[in-house]
């Protein structure tokens, strides 16, 4: 799949790969990756646990004006 937006991607726990459809990259807790925009990418575990946190940051303007008073 891939989005509109970047993404960054921190491994809490396990093994796994990262693909952007062109090339695999093995990852393990600890490791941390950039998915740029528009950029195709997937996931598959190598172990039993595989967790992992995916930021997307936001700009001001797509966060209701409510939500930052």
């Amino acid at each position: 799949h891939q989005h509109d937006w970047e993404h960054e991607i921190f491994i809490v726990k396990g093994e796994g790969i990262i693909t952007n459809g062109k090339e695999e990259h093995h990852v393990k807790a600890g490791n941390f990756l950039y998915v740029p925009p528009n950029e195709p990418h997937g996931y598959k575990a190598l172990s039993d646990t595989f967790e992992f946190l995916c930021i997307i940051p936001a700009k001001k303007e797509a966060i209701p004006e409510e939500e930052w008073a």
